[in-house]
């Protein structure tokens, strides 16, 4: 059976094809992590885990010119100090409006705002194993699958996109995202 996912799939880091000087030379137990390689663009700088990653033209880039000689992706959880910062003009774009921030955006006209499909996947997982924190097989409630499934059907679902997830998002009908490429074709 096709599996809409693939092109997602096959472009995972961990999949990605590799110099094999870089394989040879690690044994194949590189940290790409921490030393990533590859033949883009542009090359990391620096990485500041949570603040943010610098990037650099790559001198050795085979494609055409992409203009910027520096990229700079900053991470924050909260939106306001993303709108803040663009509009104090210290970033030239931001990720993930918050939704009460998306009126200010539409109206100042020294900003732009474009939507686009909301990509969330929130999964709740049940830990079912006989051994979980002591408890052998017959004690522990989530072995059983009638409990999972009354947790399940107490959880309201709604609720949580209504108040947690940007405007667009939806309660999944499905495993797969519809936002996924292929996935509306295959549904």
């Amino acid at each position: 059976m096709p599996d809409p996912a693939f092109p997602s799939k096959i472009a995972f880091t961990s999949f990605a094809i590799q110099p094999s000087e870089y394989l040879e030379a690690s044994g194949g137990n590189g940290d790409l992590l921490e030393k990533p390689v590859g033949t883009g663009p542009y090359i990391v700088d620096s990485w500041v885990r949570g603040d943010q990653l610098v990037l650099k033209k790559n001198p050795n880039y085979w494609g055409e010119n992409v203009g910027a000689e520096t990229l700079v992706f900053k991470w924050s959880t909260e939106s306001a100090q993303r709108l803040l910062e663009l509009q104090s003009g210290t970033v030239d774009g931001i990720d993930n409006v918050g939704p009460d921030d998306f009126a200010t955006v539409e109206g100042d006209s020294n900003l732009a705002l474009f939507n686009r499909p909301a990509l969330n996947i929130m999964y709740i997982g049940f830990n079912n194993n006989p051994k979980v924190d002591g408890f052998d097989n017959a004690a522990n409630p989530l072995a059983n699958e009638k409990v999972r499934q009354a947790i399940a059907m107490g959880i309201d679902r709604q609720r949580i996109v209504e108040n947690f997830y940007p405007a667009g998002s939806e309660v999944a009908s499905h495993f797969t995202p519809c936002s996924i490429p292929e996935w509306l074709r295959r549904r």
